[in-house]
């Protein structure tokens, strides 16, 4: 990921994404053993409820906490930096002086809930409603063990009005709210549930670090995650591996607990799903979008290599007008930035750029370099003339 990013929001990205892959571990290990257990087809059902609850909850109180020491930590950068932004911000708070402020945000000193309402309601920044309702899911879960007689969670769900984040993670589009009632009051908590609130904070986070750090000229530096592997010994449990998707539960206590009342998803207002379903047009579109970016990608990533290229910046990214849940009015852009892999010259990069692009969600590419005017094309698939004009634009960045 290229997009510059504070240090606050790259350590609690990087966290959020460590969350992820050790609850997929974690199941994928549990759902391994039970392919090798002779005899049945669930043999930890019990174990696998209980391990179910245990991480899903722990997923949620873990991407609400990361997402509050955050906004801790970025408003004391934004106060450090803006008199103004403390004029919005100081009656909400009982700190009058703007160093000591500083200072509190900073030591993580001031009440989650007010960080959160002055970035969100007084600095206007980029706010994302799911994160208020991962908010109060964690306090039922840590404070009231889940129970939530008032039925609270659905009441925040509900207060939205179905306004939820312009620009969602895209495993969640056309999908509804994972909050789920069990035996009456209790709220429960999975793979699902836990996914969806650590994917709607790390987008978020991403997005409103980018938009306060224009406006107040923060500090940034680019981001360049780390990676984390686990290697598997080859034992007989290693052998048939059984994998687990993101998001997938484990077996549930389905028929071993009779008195259970069935789960059902929280539906806000009129029952309908939060995120509008996209048209089969759209869907079309963004298929081809998805097919026609990696295969274009790669072949700029090979014929630069081939002209050995060196690539000093590569950006991924959805441009556009912010329109809720859908595609139109956005382009998904890739660019890349070479100098020669012999030249010791950043100072005067050339760049290259592919914009996918639709109108009333018929594809169309559009491609131009530094050196190379904007060219059209319609995307049906076919990229022969696509890629004559890429290796035109390229070989210009070396011919001139």
């Amino acid at each position: 990921m290229s997009t510059p990013l504070s240090l606050h929001a790259q350590r609690a990205l990087e966290r959020l994404g460590d969350s992820d892959f050790v609850n997929l571990c974690i199941r994928s290990d549990a759902a391994r053993n039970d392919a090798h257990v002779p005899g049945s087809a669930s043999p930890n059902t019990r174990f696998n409820s209980t391990l179910e609850y245990y991480l899903g909850s722990q997923q949620i109180t873990h991407a609400a906490d990361t997402l509050n020491s955050y906004c801790q930590s970025i408003l004391g950068e934004v106060v450090k930096a803006n008199e103004e932004a403390w004029e919005k911000i100081k009656n909400s708070f009982k700190f009058k002086d703007r160093e000591v402020a500083a200072t509190a945000f900073f030591q993580h000193r001031a009440g989650d809930g007010s960080v959160r309402e002055a970035l969100r309601d007084k600095l206007k920044c980029f706010w994302s409603p799911e994160s208020d309702v991962v908010a109060k899911l964690r306090n039922k879960l840590v404070h009231q063990n889940g129970h939530d007689p008032e039925r609270e969670v659905e009441k925040e769900i509900d207060s939205k009005n179905g306004q939820w984040c312009p620009i969602m993670p895209p495993m969640w589009i056309g999908k509804s709210i994972p909050v789920r009632y069990d035996a009456g009051d209790w709220l429960a908590a999975d793979a699902e549930i836990g996914l969806w609130a650590n994917s709607h904070v790390r987008h978020h986070i991403h997005l409103m670090d980018q938009n306060l750090c224009h406006v107040y000229s923060l500090p940034r530096e680019r981001w360049v995650p780390r990676t984390v592997s686990r290697k598997i010994a080859s034992t007989p449990l290693s052998n048939s591996y059984r994998g687990i998707a993101p998001g997938q539960s484990l077996s549930s206590l389905e028929s071993t607990m009779s008195t259970s009342t069935p789960q059902q998803n929280v539906q806000p207002n009129d029952a309908s799903s939060p995120y509008p379903k996209p048209s089969d047009e759209e869907i079309a579109c963004a298929k081809r979008w998805h097919s026609s970016g990696k295969s274009l990608s790669d072949f700029v990533t090979d014929y630069a290599a081939k002209l050995n290229l060196r690539t000093i910046g590569r950006a991924n990214r959805l441009a556009g007008v912010i329109l809720s849940h859908t595609r139109r009015g956005h382009d998904c852009h890739f660019e890349w930035t070479f100098v020669p892999n012999d030249s010791d010259d950043e100072g005067n990069p050339e760049i290259v750029s592919i914009r996918l692009r639709q109108k009333e969600f018929k594809p169309f590419i559009t491609i131009w370099g530094t050196r190379s005017e904007m060219r059209d094309f319609e995307d049906t698939g076919e990229h022969a003339a696509v890629l004559e004009y890429l290796k035109d634009c390229i070989d210009k960045t070396l011919t001139g």
